[in-house]
This record gives C-alpha cells, sequence and structure tokens, in this order.
C-alpha cells in the first residue's frame, strides 16, 4: 500500500488549521458613533429684507375728540365713531388709496400719488362734517418700508408731526408734496418753516387752499 507523501500532510494539517479558527468578520461599527454624526449645519436663512414703497401717507385727526366724546356719551360717540370709518373706509377705496390703519379718532391712508391723497383728504373733511366733527390732516410722501399690513419709517413720523401742526379743519403738506403737484390746478398757502419734533432740521408746510 501506497504511503501517503509529504505534501499530503502538510495540506491535511493546513486544513485543520483552518477550520480551527473562527470565522472572519468585519470590524464592529460603533452605533453611538454613528449616531454622533451629523451632517454640516446648513447656513441659517437671512431675514427677507424690508421691502420699500413709495407713498404719499395722509394722517387725519378728529378735533377735540375728547371733549365731543363727553358731550355725545359713549354709546352717541360710537356710532359717530363709526361712520366717521366707514366714510374713510369708502373714500380711500374711491380715490385708490390703501387704509393702513384707523387710530380711534383718527386714520392713517397711504396713495400711490400726491393728488389723490389731497384729494381723499379734501373728501374725509366733506364727508364727516355732517357728523359735526371736524379734522385736521397731514401729508408727506416718500419711501416707506412696508411691514406687513403696516408702513414704517421716517415719512410715517413726518406726516404725522405735519398733520398735528394743522389748524382745526386745515389740510396741511409738506414741502415735497408740494413740488410734486406743481402744474395741477391745486392752490396752497405757506405757512412758514416749522420745526417737527423729532425730526432733523425745519420744513416748509403749506395748507391747500379752498
Amino acid at each position: 500500500m501506497t504511503q501517503p507523501s509529504l505534501l499530503h500532510h502538510e495540506l491535511v494539517a493546513l486544513r485543520g488549521d483552518a477550520a480551527r479558527r473562527p470565522p472572519h468578520r468585519a470590524p464592529a461599527v460603533d452605533r453611538s458613533r454613528r449616531r454622533r454624526l451629523r451632517l454640516p449645519a446648513l447656513p441659517r436663512r437671512r431675514e427677507a429684507e424690508s421691502e420699500r414703497v413709495l407713498a404719499t401717507v395722509l394722517f387725519t385727526d378728529i378735533v377735540g375728540s375728547t371733549a365731543r366724546a363727553a358731550q355725545l356719551g359713549d354709546r352717541a360717540w360710537r356710532d359717530v365713531l363709526t361712520a366717521h370709518d366707514r366714510a374713510v373706509r369708502a373714500i380711500a377705496a374711491r380715490h385708490h388709496g390703501r387704509l393702513v390703519k384707523l387710530t380711534g379718532d383718527g386714520s392713517l391712508v397711504a396713495f400711490a400719488g400726491p393728488g389723490r391723497a389731497i384729494a381723499g383728504a379734501q373728501a374725509i373733511r366733506a364727508a364727516v362734517a355732517p357728523l359735526g366733527l371736524q379734522i385736521r390732516a397731514g401729508l408727506h410722501a416718500g419711501e416707506c418700508e412696508r411691514l406687513g399690513t403696516d408702513l414704517g419709517g421716517l415719512v410715517l413720523h413726518i406726516g404725522a408731526r405735519v398733520a398735528a401742526s394743522a389748524m382745526p379743519g386745515e389740510i396741511r403738506v409738506s414741502r415735497t408734496v408740494a413740488d410734486l403737484v406743481v402744474g395741477s390746478p391745486l392752490e396752497f398757502e405757506a405757512r412758514g418753516e416749522h420745526e417737527l419734533r423729532g425730526v432733523p432740521g425745519r420744513w416748509e408746510l403749506y395748507a391747500v387752499s379752498g
């Protein structure tokens, strides 16, 4: 009988070693480390810049509203204010303006142009007269910040100060507004230079004639 060769013995030995070795396994993944891995944070979206719009702003204020409310009583005064607000809304729409807000005893309306804004102020003055109300009004024009449905910016502060300087029944405008309607049938009376509280410089103001 032929004896197994030396090579045969070596092959048997190698097979036995391979059988005794543990099976090969891939390195274990550290799952806790994997959970800690995060994608790089995306840059935060920048806040949208406020939109700036060109407008003529009209402020109106009821003259002597506190005394009038005391004279009429709460219920009657509320009825008068409701009629006032209804008139302002209708006139703003008729003259292609946007009613920004009602202030309780006044209003803020924005118009695309100064001519329409002055016409709107005249119409509001005429509409509230039968209610026994007298208003003062002020207008200024320039770029405003659109803040949702509201408006902001220095133009609003100037417009409010112009209105506060007006006499009862008067529609007062800044020099800016008067210059913008040059060539129209509108006429103005000079009211001199004024310091507007909180606004730098001196401002030429005019009253709408008629």
